[in-house]
């Protein structure tokens, strides 16, 4: 009987006007950068290398339903432009034991006609842990773009912030990742 509500659930879904789509990731166009403080300075790396996977349920008039996203960074296309900051961000993410970071997507919390909130899992380092992040939303001829920014405590992933110049360099623990994702209807 539940299979049966499904499936009937699933047939008037799909006929009232939702349509399931899946996007690609536009890499010329997206951008995910990673912002921080020290002692000394800011600083801002960015991520060279990611992907996106996702599926979209949207109606003829513009309204969006996330039914799956999943987004991966590789760790070693993070540059900030300094080699010694490069090396050291690879040692303190363990990016010989963790190549990756990754966000997946467990539930979408709240959407209005310009936002989103969604709740998933974001391991780094090896450690994963759930997370809410807020994000602005637009769908344009067939572009779906979300931008936002979420701050974390590099210590929630057993991350000690970096040091350098024999501890009298002191990253804050503090990061902001701030991402701009365009996606095309395929």
């Amino acid at each position: 009987m539940k299979v049966f509500c499904t499936l009937l659930f699933s047939i008037i879904l799909f006929s009232s006007g939702f349509t399931q789509n899946s996007y690609i990731l536009d890499k010329e166009q997206s951008k995910v950068t990673i912002q921080g403080t020290s002692t000394v300075h800011d600083w801002e790396s960015v991520v060279e290398e990611f992907s996106v996977n996702t599926k979209i349920a949207s109606t003829e008039e513009g309204s969006i339903d996330i039914t799956s996203f999943s987004f991966t960074a590789q760790v070693k296309s993070i540059e900030s432009g300094k080699r010694i900051m490069d090396r050291k961000t690879m040692g303190a993410l363990n990016e010989k034991d963790h190549p990756q970071i990754t966000f997946t997507l467990s539930g979408i919390e709240s959407v209005s006609a310009d936002s989103i909130t969604a709740s998933g899992l974001l391991s780094i380092a090896g450690k994963e842990q759930p997370i809410t992040v807020s994000a602005g939303h637009s769908l344009n001829n067939d572009v779906l773009q979300l931008t936002g920014a979420k701050a974390i405590l590099m210590s929630d992933f057993g991350i000690d912030p970096p040091t350098a110049m024999m501890g009298t360099m002191k990253t804050g623990d503090e990061v902001t990742i701030d991402f701009k994702l365009f996606l095309t209807k395929q």
